[in-house]
C-alpha cells in the first residue's frame, strides 16, 4: 500500500514538473526580445572585449555588432574576463559564470534558450526544493504530507512570477533557487536539533555552502535565509531548548558568508561604495515608503497575482484569524511537533512579507520590470500562503470532525454505521480542500491566460521582420553622445542590417558632410532621437531619394524609411 501511494506521490510530482516545463517552453517561443538588463548579461558572460561604436562616426555591421553578446570560437571559458567585468560593475559573479559555460559551449552562437535553458533548471530545482519542504513540513501527518507537497508544486509550477523568473537572463532564477533549498536546509536542522552531531553538522555545512553560493549570486539573496534565521533562534529562545546547537548553526552561516567575501573582496566596494551599494543606504528611512508600498503592490497586482492581489490577502488574513480561533477554542495541543509546523507557516510567511516590504524600500523605482526583485522571495512565499490556506481548511474540518464524534456516540449505532460515517466525513473533506485549492489557483491561472508573463517582448517581432526586410540597406542611427548606452534597447533590431553607421545630430548636420554609402543608397533605414530636419538632410543630400515615412515612434528612437 506504502509503494503505490509512493508512485503515485511520483507520478504526479513528474506531471506538475512536466506542466511546469510545458509552460517555459511555450512562452520562452514567445520571448522576442530582451531588456537591457539581458543583454548586459550576455555582453559580460561573452568574456572578452567589446566590439561597440569606437566613436561617434563609425560604420559596423549587423553581425558584427552581435558579436559581442556571444562567445567566439577559442574564447570559450573565459572566467577571469568575466569576473573581471563584475568587478568593475556592482554584481556578484556567480550566475554570470555559469551562463559563460553554457554560452562556451556553443561557440559563436547566440540563441535566446541559453538563460531560459539554465533558469529552467533552477526552477526545476526550485520545484523539487519546495516539494521536498513542505513533505518534511508535514512528515508526521502521514495521510496528507503528501497532498500538501504536491499543492506547493504545483502552486509554485503555473504561476506566473516563476515564469517571468525564468524567461529574465539575471541571476534572479538561481537566487530563488538558493533561497528554497536554503529553507529545506534550515527546517532539516531544526528537525535535526537534538540528532547526532555528524547528521547535525551535515546540515549546518549544507547551510553554510548555500549562504557561500548565495551571497556570490546576488547581495539581496541573503535576505530571506537572514530572516529565516532569524525566525529559527526566536523559536529557540521561545524554547530554551538547541541553544547552543542553534549558535553553531548561526556561526557557520557567517563563516559561509565571510569566506565569499574573502573569495570575492570586490563586494565590500559594491555594498559600501558602489551606485547600488550607496543606493540602497541612503534608502535605508521610511521617507517615501507608504508612495513604494503602493507603487510595487501595483506592480505585483498586475503581473503576479492576475489582478487579484487583494483578493489573495483578505484570504490570508481570514485563514489566519480562523486558525487562532480554531487554536483557542478547539484544540490546546501540546505536541511538539503540531507547534513547530505551524510555527514555521507562521513564521515563513512573516519572513516573507518583511522580505517584500524591504525590497519595497531599497529596490529601483521600474514597473513591470521591477518584479525581478521580488521573485526570489515570491518563490517560497506563494506555495506558503496556498498551504497555510488549506491547512487552515483542514484544521477546521478536524475540529468539526472531533465534535460531531464526541457528541454523536449513539449506542444504536453500530461499528459500520460509524465507519460509513467517516467514510462521508473524509469525501467531504477532500472535496472541500479540492475546491479550495482550485480556487487559490484562480489568480495564477488568470495571469497566465492574461499573458502576464514579463520579459517576452512579443512586440518587438514586428520590428525585427520589418529589420530583416530592410537589411540590405544601410542603417543610419543616430544617438546623443550622453546615451549611447540605448543603442542597445533596439540591439536585436540592428543585428540584421549588413551595414550600420553610428552617428550624431551635430556629425551629419554640418554643411560638409559626406558619407558616400549614404549618398548613393536606394533606401535608408534611420533610427533616431534627433529632430526630423536630419531626415530630410539624408533626403537632399542623396539624388536617390524623394520622401521619408515614419514607420513608428518607440519610447527612444524614431524609426523612418527613406526612398
Amino acid at each position: 500500500m506504502m509503494k503505490n501511494k509512493n508512485k503515485v506521490f511520483g507520478i504526479l510530482l513528474v506531471f506538475i514538473a512536466i506542466i511546469h516545463v510545458i509552460l517555459i517552453l511555450f512562452y520562452g517561443m514567445k520571448k522576442e526580445g530582451f531588456h537591457e538588463d539581458e543583454y548586459y548579461s550576455y555582453w559580460t558572460s561573452a568574456g572578452y572585449a567589446e566590439i561597440l561604436p569606437s566613436g561617434y562616426y563609425d560604420w559596423r555591421t549587423g553581425p558584427e555588432m552581435q558579436e559581442q553578446f556571444m562567445v567566439s570560437e577559442g574564447e570559450q571559458f573565459q572566467f577571469d574576463a568575466v569576473i573581471q567585468y563584475q568587478i568593475e560593475d556592482v554584481h556578484p559573479p556567480l550566475y554570470y559564470l555559469c551562463l559563460n559555460i553554457i554560452m562556451s559551449m556553443f561557440p559563436g552562437r547566440f540563441f535566446k534558450w541559453f538563460s531560459i535553458a539554465l533558469n529552467a533548471a533552477f526552477s526545476l530545482v526550485t520545484l523539487f526544493g519546495i516539494t521536498f519542504f513542505f513533505y518534511h513540513l508535514t512528515e508526521e501527518d502521514k495521510e496528507h504530507k503528501e497532498k500538501f507537497a504536491l499543492a506547493a508544486a504545483a502552486f509554485y509550477a503555473i504561476a506566473p512570477s516563476g515564469i517571468s523568473n525564468v524567461m529574465f537572463a539575471r541571476m534572479y532564477g538561481m537566487s530563488a533557487m538558493w533561497n528554497v533549498l536554503y529553507a529545506c536546509v534550515l527546517l532539516m536542522a531544526v528537525k535535526n536539533f537534538d540528532s547526532s552531531r555528524k547528521r547535525f553538522g551535515l546540515f549546518t555545512v549544507c547551510g553554510a555552502i548555500i549562504c557561500y553560493l548565495s551571497f556570490l549570486t546576488h547581495y539581496f539573496s541573503l535576505l530571506l535565509p537572514g530572516l529565516l534565521t532569524v525566525g529559527i533562534c526566536i523559536y529557540v529562545l521561545i524554547k530554551r531548548k538547541y541553544i547552543m546547537r542553534m549558535l553553531v548553526y548561526g556561526a557557520s552561516m557567517l563563516v559561509g558568508i565571510g569566506l565569499a567575501v574573502c573569495t570575492y573582496p570586490a563586494c565590500l566596494t559594491h555594498i559600501f561604495s558602489g551606485y547600488r551599494g550607496t543606493g540602497v543606504l541612503d534608502e535605508l528611512n521610511l521617507n517615501g515608503f507608504v508612495g513604494r508600498i503602493q507603487f510595487f503592490s501595483s506592480m505585483l497586482n498586475e503581473y503576479t497575482a492576475g489582478n487579484l492581489l487583494g483578493w489573495i490577502l483578505v484570504l490570508l488574513m481570514i485563514a489566519a484569524v480562523v486558525f487562532v480561533l480554531v487554536v483557542v477554542l478547539c484544540f490546546k495541543s501540546t505536541e511538539e511537533h503540531e507547534h513547530r509546523e505551524w510555527y514555521w507557516y507562521g513564521m515563513g510567511l512573516v519572513c516573507c512579507v518583511v522580505s517584500c516590504l524591504i525590497l519595497m524600500k531599497i529596490s529601483l523605482y521600474v514597473y513591470g520590470a521591477g518584479c525581478r526583485f521580488f521573485f526570489p522571495v515570491l518563490a517560497l512565499m506563494i506555495p506558503l500562503i496556498g498551504c497555510f490556506v488549506l491547512k487552515t481548511i483542514m484544521l477546521v474540518i478536524t475540529c468539526i470532525q472531533a465534535k460531531a464524534t464526541r457528541g454523536n456516540s449513539i449506542p444504536q449505532k453500530n461499528n459500520s454505521q460509524m465507519d460509513k460515517q467517516q467514510i462521508n466525513v473524509r469525501k467531504w473533506s477532500m472535496m472541500i480542500c479540492i475546491v479550495a485549492f482550485l480556487f487559490m489557483l484562480v489568480p495564477y491561472v488568470k495571469g497566465l491566460l492574461e499573458n502576464k508573463i514579463l520579459f517576452l517582448y512579443e512586440e518587438e517581432a514586428e520590428k525585427v521582420a520589418f529589420a530583416e526586410e530592410y537589411k540590405e540597406y544601410p542603417l543610419v542611427l543616430l544617438c546623443d553622445r550622453d546615451n549611447m548606452h540605448r543603442t542597445w534597447y533596439i540591439a536585436n533590431q540592428i543585428w540584421p542590417f549588413h551595414s550600420v553607421f553610428y552617428t550624431d545630430y551635430e556629425h551629419i548636420m554640418v554643411d560638409s558632410f559626406v558619407e558616400p554609402t549614404i549618398q548613393s543608397a536606394d533606401k535608408l533605414v534611420v533610427y533616431m532621437d534627433a529632430p526630423e530636419e536630419v531626415v530630410q538632410k539624408l533626403v537632399d543630400i542623396n539624388p536617390n531619394l524623394d520622401s521619408y515615412t515614419l514607420v513608428r515612434h518607440d519610447a527612444f528612437y524614431y524609426v523612418y524609411l527613406l526612398e
